[in-house]
């Protein structure tokens, strides 16, 4: 967003998170889970506010991203749209943990 707030004599950038209070907006999860369940509570905390940081593995990440139904003319591996729904509001990271 373009509107800005004056805190403590500083201009910071609105963002969603910025100026919608949540119940757990300063809190961050690191979730190293797969398939839906533990995803799907990730979601949800990344509904409430919390920064959820997706760890998936090397090389071919979240083993959702190969489920189906697909969308068309997407990316293979953004594609799936169980993948799109549990990891909505999420960042993600590949870590090869050999």
């Amino acid at each position: 967003m373009s509107k800005e707030s004056q805190q403590d004599g500083r201009r910071e950038a609105l963002t969603p998170r910025s100026y919608l209070l949540t119940p757990i907006q300063d809190i961050r999860v690191v979730e190293v889970a797969e398939g839906v369940a533990g995803p799907f509570c990730g979601r949800t905390l990344a509904a409430f506010g919390a920064d959820v940081i997706k760890v998936e593995p090397a090389p071919n990440g979240d083993r959702t991203r190969a489920s189906d139904p697909r969308l068309p003319g997407v990316k293979k591996s953004e594609a799936s749209t169980l993948f799109l729904h549990l990891n909505m509001g999420k960042r993600s990271v590949v870590l090869d943990r050999r």
